[in-house]
């Protein structure tokens, strides 16, 4: 955990940007294409609609290659936030936003995993459907039949994932490296403080969903 916490926050997130928009080039290049398209909206839509939505889908690329890295920056600032804010009001005072910051980053480098687990995937069990290039079989979602379940309790239901777990643990370590924590008191303080905030955004998304 040294090494990892001790490489530069900079070089780190610009690497974690650059591979994350790599996975977003070679998804768009060699897993989606017009088939998949055609075979998801052939019974919703004529041929001429099909055809153009893909391709105004391909005029507009571009967008998420600039959010991809809006979304990185917000997910590690929103959990270095939660972070800062319980150490604060647990009167930490060896802890800085910076510390936090270095520790949610760090963490995040579990879903770039995420994201090549989800191609090899992709490449071993071929998509038929645009639907089928969201499958992950690394997530309770995968295993259950989501028509059973209201579409409120879906997102919940998909944080329930091997790298959900995998996540917090490689943060409770940089926690217990950092702080000198216990791992079971730093899963404890993950649970408390990023656990916290992702209720809110859970509930937030239910209330926009319902």
């Amino acid at each position: 955990m040294k090494w990892l916490y001790n490489e530069s926050k900079w070089l780190w997130l610009g690497a974690l940007i650059t591979v994350t928009l790599f996975f977003i080039w070679y998804r768009q290049i060699f897993l989606v294409s017009d088939e998949l398209y055609f075979n998801t909206y052939v019974e919703q839509l004529s041929v001429e609609t099909i055809e153009m939505f893909i391709i105004r889908s391909k005029k507009y690329h571009w967008l998420s290659y600039t959010i991809a890295p809006i979304v990185i920056l917000i997910r590690i600032t929103y959990t270095a936030i939660c972070f800062y804010t319980t150490l604060f009001f647990r009167n930490n005072k060896e802890s800085s936003f910076s510390d936090c910051f270095n520790i949610a980053l760090k963490g995040d480098t579990v879903f770039i995993f995420a994201m090549l687990t989800n191609i090899i995937y992709q490449l071993v069990v071929p998509a038929h459907s645009m639907n089928d290039l969201s499958v992950n079989p690394t997530t309770l979602l995968y295993y259950i039949n989501i028509n059973s379940f209201p579409k409120y309790l879906l997102y919940p239901i998909s944080l329930i994932n091997l790298f959900e777990v995998l996540y917090w643990l490689l943060m409770g370590m940089l926690i217990k490296y950092r702080f000198n924590f216990s791992l079971s008191d730093s899963i404890y303080f993950i649970f408390t403080s990023y656990g916290t905030g992702l209720l809110l955004i859970i509930a937030l998304i239910t209330l926009i969903i319902i």
